[in-house]
C-alpha cells in the first residue's frame, strides 16, 4: 500500500490547491445530493489517484469521466421516488 501513497502522492504534485463549492441542492430517483463545482477540477483529481491505484489492482468498475458526477451525498433513498418531492 506504500507504494501507492508514493504514486498519489506524485500524481497530486503538481495538482495545486483544491477549491471548490458546495450547493445547490439536487436529486434524483434515489438520492439527494449537493452539486459540486468546479467539476473539472474534480475530474482532474479523480483521474489523476484513479491512474495510481490501477497499477496496483485497486481499481475495478470505476465509472468512465463522463458518467462521474462529483457530488456531496447527504441522502439515498431504499426506493424510487420522484426527484422533484425530494427537493421540495
Amino acid at each position: 500500500l506504500l507504494h501507492v501513497e508514493d504514486a498519489a502522492r506524485r500524481a497530486l504534485r503538481s495538482f495545486g490547491e483544491l477549491r471548490f463549492e458546495v450547493g445547490p441542492l439536487a436529486g434524483s430517483r434515489g438520492a439527494l445530493s449537493f452539486s459540486t463545482a468546479p467539476q473539472n477540477r474534480l475530474l482532474e483529481l479523480r483521474s489523476r489517484l484513479s491512474s495510481t491505484t490501477h497499477p496496483a489492482e485497486f481499481a475495478t468498475d470505476a465509472s468512465p469521466a463522463d458518467a462521474f458526477r462529483p457530488h456531496v451525498g447527504i441522502g439515498y433513498c431504499n426506493r424510487t421516488v420522484d426527484a422533484s418531492s425530494i427537493i421540495e
